[in-house]
């Protein structure tokens, strides 16, 4: 220290040559050449000359110019190879990084502390190496920070790249907060692979930005307040001074965009004479401005309705408001057009009405779409009609032969001398065909419905018998499944009630079955009540409850539609009628049906339907449909 660069140089160099190459190496290695050795013989005073090797590397300093460093050592005959020059590697580094002003700290592959230099252990505030590798480094990040640096370690781990500048703030020794900015890269070395990080401690960079930050604040806020406070007091100034400005202004602004409009906006006096003309109207109707300005607007009108001109300047000569009317108008090529008109009264400074401006917009089009659209509405109610007669239709010569195959197979199964086999088949086909029987009244009547021909037909009726009969029809099916079947309904149920006994009884039908079909273990549950004070009309509340698979949530929005079936049902037999009629026939009955799911849990199916309270007396003995017992005598041959 104290001497100066060229007194160095004069004491090293005994020979001028020497002297050159050294310099010019230096400038070799700052522009931008890979570190190189070279050897000298330097002064060693007043005795003999030193034959010394000498290693030149250039190291960048975050902001700051690049540095050569040249390291001597004392040559010793032979070039430094193996352990002796990783040794010496290693000291060359380790001496940059000592005199380097940023921190730096180098990690192993385990996060464990590998090196860290004067300026880290500064900054962290420790006073050895040995006292700063005790901290684990993640109780020297502060806590706000903590999940930005795991989640950088963790990114390390699984190889997903990181920004390889940060910054984040630690906790140094005696406890301070501070904000370091910190540069992250990684390193491969002897067959290992280490983490490189350069911190810089920019907590009073930060705050000076902090405190810039509220200065501008305030003094933009200042700014607004003083800005405010001038155009306050300019206010009235400015209205007096450019009333007129702003007048004209508006006036060409408005007559910029009454020329510019799509739409033709034309300006007429009271005497019906054109005063105004824009492009939009030389679009729409044909004429040019030159022509059309000092012309009568009844060149536009059809000869049919020059009434509509007459009627129009009446209006305006009794001060009437905005008029809006479709109409048709005539080009100048002759040809008509549909137009839809919003004609305004103009007036003056005092309010009187001087002219009208009239705005027409093309609606040709617009008619004709409407025109088409109409008639594809027509012919498509014809086809719902008719596919709904055809539905209905089919669905009569499909029962006719249906009954003949049950009512035969019935006969047959009376037969005592069937073996197992043919009975077990006859059972297969009568089975069957009841099930198609179903699909078929499942589709007559999906097309009442979308046909308006579904209607409510109230009947005194059982309503425990009807309750009764479900738990012995389903009873069956459920111990074939080996589920539990439980009907529960509370002491204030009515028995007989006036209501749609057979929409009633479809509805619970269609519920309990879907609920048997899709339980696989578990239970079905039919719980039934009534108000607490039932009176002569009374709600009557229903729900299916299973134990099955459960209806995921992106299918409900689609369950109560025709033909529509969840996933795990499309495997399952089934028109995928059954709740669109429920919920149809619930709502005719003056009620609404809901769901609530739960995949793997279950469903439950619920709904309330307004009865009223019937009595016993009146009561009509009902005829069961009996089974076919054999033909009618003189019966034609069967066909």
């Amino acid at each position: 220290q104290g001497v100066s660069l060229d007194e160095i140089h004069a004491r090293l160099w005994r020979q001028e040559k020497q002297r050159r190459r050294f310099l010019t190496n230096i400038k070799k290695i700052l522009l931008g050449q890979r570190g190189m050795f070279d050897a000298y013989t330097i002064s060693a005073g007043a005795g003999p000359e030193l034959a010394v090797r000498v290693h030149f590397e250039k190291i960048m300093v975050l902001d700051q110019d690049p540095l050569c460093v040249c390291l001597f050592t004392k040559e010793s005959g032979q070039p430094q190879t193996g352990e002796a020059e990783i040794d010496f590697k290693e000291d060359f580094f380790r001496a940059i990084a000592e005199r380097s002003l940023n921190g730096v700290v180098v990690l192993d592959e385990s996060y464990n502390y590998y090196y860290v230099n004067s300026a880290a252990l500064a900054i962290y505030g420790f006073s050895s190496l040995e006292e700063g590798t005790k901290v684990p480094i993640l109780n020297t990040v502060a806590p706000e920070s903590l999940k930005l640096v795991t989640e950088r370690m963790r990114n390390k781990i699984l190889g997903i790249p990181n920004e390889p500048v940060v910054t984040y703030k630690i906790i140094r020794k005696d406890g301070q907060i501070r904000d370091v900015e910190v540069m992250s890269s990684e390193f491969n070395a002897g067959g290992k692979r280490y983490h490189l990080n350069s911190l810089i401690d920019v907590t009073d960079r930060a705050r000076a930005e902090e405190e810039l930050r509220r200065h501008r604040d305030h003094l933009e806020e200042l700014v607004k307040e003083r800005t405010l406070e001038l155009e306050q007091k300019n206010v009235l100034l400015k209205i007096r001074v450019n009333e007129r400005l702003e007048a004209e202004a508006r006036a060409m602004h408005l007559a910029a965009i009454v020329d510019s409009s799509d739409d033709a906006i034309v300006g007429m006096n009271m005497d019906g004479i054109i005063t105004s003309w824009n492009r939009g109207a030389e679009s729409l109707y044909g004429f040019s401005e030159r022509e059309a300005l000092g012309m009568s607007v009844a060149i536009l009108i059809p000869g049919d309705r020059e009434k509509e001109l007459l009627e129009l300047l009446d209006d305006l000569r009794q001060g009437k408001g905005i008029k809006r009317f479709e109409t048709a108008r005539r080009r100048k090529d002759g040809s008509t057009l549909q137009a839809s008109l919003t004609i305004s009264p103009i007036r003056d400074e005092q309010g009187g009405v001087v002219g009208a401006s009239v705005i027409a917009r093309d609606i040709t089009q617009l008619k004709l779409a409407e025109a088409e659209l109409k008639q594809a509405k027509i012919e498509a109610d014809a086809a719902n009609r008719a596919k709904s007669v055809f539905l209905a239709n089919m669905s009569h010569e499909i029962r006719t032969p249906l009954n003949a195959i049950l009512g035969f197979s019935q006969l047959l199964q009376r037969d005592q001398g069937l073996t197992p086999t043919q009975k077990q088949r006859l059972e297969t086909i009568n089975r069957n065909g009841e099930q198609l029987l179903s699909m078929i009244n499942d589709i007559l009547e999906i097309s009442k419905i979308e046909a308006g021909r579904a209607m409510v037909n109230p009947n005194l009726f059982d309503l425990h018998a009807l309750l009764d009969g479900l738990e012995l029809m389903f009873k069956p099916r459920a111990e074939d499944k080996k589920l539990a079947l439980l009907l529960e309904h509370g002491i204030e149920l009515p028995r007989y009630v006036i209501g749609d006994e057979n929409k009633l009884r479809q509805v619970l039908i269609n519920l309990l079955s879907n609920a048997v079909k899709f339980t696989g273990q578990g239970g079905v549950t039919l719980r039934v009540h009534a108000d607490q004070d039932v009176g002569e009309e009374f709600y009557f509340y229903a729900e299916v409850v299973d134990t099955g698979m459960g209806i995921a949530e992106q299918e409900m929005s689609g369950l109560f539609k025709p033909f529509k079936q969840v996933m795990d049902g499309r495997q399952t037999e089934g028109t995928g009628l059954g709740l669109a009629i429920s919920r149809k026939f619930v709502e005719l009955m003056g009620g609404s049906l809901s769901v609530k799911s739960q995949i793997g849990k279950g469903s439950v199916f619920q709904f309330a339907i307004p009865f009223k309270k019937g009595k016993q007396e009146q009561m009509v003995a009902k005829r069961e449909l009996p089974r076919v017992l054999g033909i009618k005598a003189g019966q034609p041959g069967c066909r």
